[in-house]
């Protein structure tokens, strides 16, 4: 448990880090490389339910995620990290992203079956949305500077939660 509490501190202050070379926001950073990252297990049963000929199983994981962390994490991270602040453009990005997921959920359901045809079509849509954060994600470097992300990193509030090395 402590290594995972260790890890998950590393996770943010390297990601952070990482939005401010790149120059992206932590949103941007935060949508391709952290959920990527949290997505593994996802993936894992993904593999190995298609070897096992019921990839329906993994349907089932993937909704039930993002329904838990919708509702269960999201209302963790407000129970014991506040209010969450999110600029604007932040908050257009989250419905469009929000809107997509809900019309691919409903289309999963119509549809008789999902097929290599929209599994191509699913990977070029993940894509596109991956291109139009990156390109939507440059944040002007006093953002850093001035900004919550700074204020954030510096935080004590948990410091014993997230101390590093």
């Amino acid at each position: 448990m402590s290594s995972s509490i260790k890890s998950s501190g590393w996770v943010i202050k390297y990601t952070i880090a990482l939005s401010k070379v790149l120059g992206l926001s932590t949103f941007a950073i935060g949508f391709v490389l952290l959920s990527i990252s949290t997505s593994v297990p996802e993936l894992t049963v993904a593999i190995f339910s298609s070897i096992q000929g019921k990839p329906g199983l993994s349907v089932d994981d993937i909704l039930g995620s993002n329904f838990v962390d919708l509702t269960l994490i999201l209302s963790l991270i407000c129970l014991f990290g506040g209010t969450i602040h999110m600029k604007r453009e932040e908050n257009t990005g989250l419905i469009e992203l929000l809107f997509i997921a809900s019309l691919i959920t409903i289309f999963i359901f119509q549809v008789d079956g999902l097929s290599l045809i929209h599994g191509l079509i699913l990977i070029v849509l993940f894509g596109f949305h991956v291109r139009r954060l990156y390109k939507g994600g440059k944040v002007e470097k006093k953002i850093f500077e001035y900004g919550r992300e700074e204020e954030n990193l510096n935080s004590n509030r948990y410091s014993c939660f997230t101390s590093m090395p």
